[in-house]
């Protein structure tokens, strides 16, 4: 920041990184984040290990949720009906068309 001509001036706070006390605090301000970074990757990696260590899975559960389903089945029947994917998309109200091609091709529907 120094080289391009930055300062920061916290009149509330009395801070200004344009005297040398007010650099200080601003270097202190980056290693406790600089710090909170690294302890947060730390605890992540210990709760990856954990769940690797008790054969638990990791990241998000795979298949759809509930409404998804729901939504799913719906757009199914009506596509099966003769509706078109817009008219699929309104009455079971998936708002992207990937969505609704996505649905129909999880549940084995050949387009």
């Amino acid at each position: 920041m120094k080289e391009r001509g930055v300062s920061i001036v916290s009149i509330k706070d009395g801070v200004d990184t344009r005297e040398p006390m007010g650099d200080i605090f601003l270097a202190f301000l980056s290693k406790i984040a600089e710090n909170d970074f690294f302890s947060i990757k730390e605890r992540q990696r210990a709760g990856i290990e954990v769940r690797k260590q008790t054969g638990l899975p990791m990241g998000r559960p795979k298949g759809l949720s509930r409404s998804a389903a729901a939504k799913a089945e719906l757009a199914i029947r009506l596509y099966n009906e003769g509706k078109s994917i817009s008219e699929l998309m309104r009455l079971a109200d998936i708002s992207s068309r990937s969505t609704a091609y996505k649905y129909l091709r999880l549940k084995g529907v050949k387009i």
